[in-house]
């Protein structure tokens, strides 16, 4: 019997993994801006993005408009001089995001402990930092969709859960349907305590699971024992 009747979980690294990354993508992502009229190497790329996305993670940390479309196809551009509309922008990010698409997996363990979760009869709410567009695209294509009772995401509510703001929803939506009525029986799950632990400022009790195969097993355990 888990003592809990809320499950509030992250996503990206969390749930999902993926087997792509800058290099792995580098060949047809240079394609794509070079139909756009932004000629560059597959070296070019996997360096430039590198930069780029440090510059935004900085600049813009605790600000979504990091996750907005384009943003980060945008400033590639610019860095190799030349300017991009923002329509433009966004439609790149839309068809470099299908090569990640195509490598986005469930992470072992994860859809047991979602059903296990399901089965105790376990509200599950999803509360990722990202953009709803690929998010969705991602639950979609793990066919995760039948286990959550609610998703927030950062770009829709206006805010990063290291504000915290996210988790302050996930409880006002929770109370005001009757899923719970104290904060003891909030679960948060996530990857980043930078991210995931700012639950912990409003009472609830979070896990940050590690990379293991066995990371969900282990929690499990943990759960039943407690």
């Amino acid at each position: 019997m888990w003592k809990f009747k809320v499950l509030v979980i992250d996503w990206g690294n969390t749930l999902c993994s993926t087997s792509a990354n800058y290099e792995t993508i580098a060949d047809s992502a240079a394609k794509i801006f070079a139909r756009n009229g932004v000629q560059m190497s597959a070296n070019d790329y996997v360096m430039i993005s590198n930069q780029v996305r440090f510059e935004l993670r900085k600049e813009l940390q605790g600000d979504i408009r990091r996750h907005k479309l384009g943003i980060h196809e945008e400033r590639i551009a610019e860095k190799l001089g030349k300017k991009i509309s923002e329509k433009i922008a966004e439609s790149i990010d839309r068809e470099i995001f299908e090569s990640y698409l195509n490598n986005c997996y469930p992470r072992e363990g994860a859809e047991h402990f979602l059903k296990e979760a399901c089965r105790e009869g376990i509200k599950v709410v999803l509360v990722s930092n990202s953009n709803l567009y690929k998010l969705r695209s991602e639950i979609r294509k793990i066919g995760f969709e039948k286990y959550f009772d609610d998703i927030i995401c950062s770009e829709e509510c206006g805010h990063e859960k290291s504000e915290g703001t996210p988790y302050q929803i996930v409880m006002k939506r929770a109370f005001e349907k009757n899923w719970a009525s104290d904060l003891t029986e909030f679960l948060v799950v996530g990857d980043r305590e930078e991210e995931d632990g700012a639950a912990r400022r409003l009472g609830m009790e979070v896990v940050i699971i590690d990379k293991t195969p066995e990371a969900f097993e282990k929690l499990i355990t943990k759960i039943c024992k407690e």
